[in-house]
């Protein structure tokens, strides 16, 4: 489908937030926490993804594995185009329930009375039986209307200040993709770590549960204008659904 035409001021990032932006990435060694990077690159994402057109970007929005993802006990694995080995995330990476017993009777009158609805209309156990993740934002197509659990998920983005943990962030991003294929989404749902002066691309490959999540050959300076295409051409790909 061709993106329509906008006028380029629709997507201007102001120079004050550019600044910044750079600012900070300069600066990353020096910095002790993560949050810095937050206030800049939620400043961008607003900008391709206004609330005129129904988007909506959740800080640390919560990604909770589906029901049927829970009762699978398994922990989810990684394929990179570039030769990256799948490698199972550790217990601390990704919490499965161990309570819940693999068959297909698993889930039980008790906790039939702990289940609620995600906004992604997903079926979810309480808290206590089901692990949780935290992406530092989660970029949704609001439901028409203001309506709950229709929203769609367009993008979710992992920030990391520097390379220090790398392959343990690689694996969160997958955790947080793999999480994502059952619920409302783009049938190749987007992914993006920030690391530092870079940004590394993944997407789910496909739609429904058996989605593999891969990862796309290069990177992109996070300040750069491929970056900025990239939230660009995905903003218009979803401008008017």
């Amino acid at each position: 489908m061709a993106h329509q035409a906008l006028p380029d001021h629709i997507f201007h990032i102001y120079d004050w937030l550019q600044n910044r932006l750079v600012n900070v990435v300069a600066e990353r060694y020096f910095l002790r926490f993560e949050a810095s990077f937050y206030g800049p690159l939620n400043g961008v994402l607003q900008t391709y993804f206004p609330l005129s057109q129904r988007f909506m970007i959740k800080p640390q929005g919560v990604i909770q594995p589906d029901v049927q993802d829970t009762a699978t006990n398994a922990a989810p694995t990684m394929t990179g185009a570039e030769g990256c080995q799948e490698e199972e995330g550790t217990e601390d990476d990704f919490r499965v329930d161990k309570n819940i017993e693999d068959s297909e009777d698993f889930f039980t009158e008790n906790q039939a009375a702990n289940v609620s609805m995600d906004s992604y209309r997903g079926v979810l156990l309480e808290r206590s039986q089901s692990g949780q993740r935290y992406p530092d934002f989660v970029v949704v197509k609001a439901g028409a209307g203001g309506v709950m659990h229709h929203d769609k998920i367009i993008l979710l983005v992992e920030v990391k200040k520097t390379e220090e943990k790398i392959q343990t962030s690689r694996i969160q991003i997958h955790g947080y993709l793999k999480n994502c294929a059952a619920k409302s989404r783009l049938p190749f749902l987007e992914g993006i770590l920030v690391v530092g002066d870079t940004v590394e691309t993944y997407f789910l490959d496909g739609p429904g549960v058996d989605a593999t999540v891969r990862e796309r050959t290069g990177s992109m300076l996070t300040t750069g204008q491929p970056m900025k295409d990239f939230l660009r051409n995905l903003a218009l790909a979803n401008w008017n659904v």
